[in-house]
């Protein structure tokens, strides 16, 4: 099987330790190495998860529509937004550009936007997931 090229992403708000950025790559480095991924990419940004204009996030965007990355690793998901209906779009982006996102600190994955069990298991049915819209 061929090896996953991963894109991380870390955020923290502007009054956040700044040594949040270490602590994210830690976990996501981490998980990138434990499913013999890839890392091709990775972008951070301070400010608010309520802003889909930072710069690391629209360079995160460009990867995924430019078929650049197989997956996004966050080590939360409210890293990539705090706004329900953003993260909807993107894990919409994602399925229609067929990347994958995983959650470093959760042990979970997103494929198709249906959570993996364990991060490495079997793919849940639509039936199994509630929906969050």
């Amino acid at each position: 099987m061929k090896a996953k090229k991963f894109f991380s992403y870390y955020r923290t708000a502007k009054d956040e330790d700044p040594t949040q950025f270490a602590l994210q790559a830690a976990y996501c480095t981490s998980l990138i190495q434990s499913v013999g991924g890839i890392p091709v990419a990775e972008s951070s940004d301070i400010g608010s998860g309520l802003n889909a204009r930072l710069p690391g996030y629209l360079r995160l965007v460009a990867a995924i529509s430019g078929g650049d990355v197989d997956a996004v690793v966050v080590s939360t998901l409210d890293r990539l937004s705090r706004d329900p209906i953003q993260v909807d779009r993107l894990l919409d982006r994602c399925r229609l550009c067929g990347v994958e996102i995983w959650v470093a600190r959760d042990g979970v994955r997103l494929h198709k936007g249906y959570p993996v069990v364990g991060g490495l298991g079997k793919v849940r049915s639509k039936e199994e997931v509630p929906l969050l819209h």
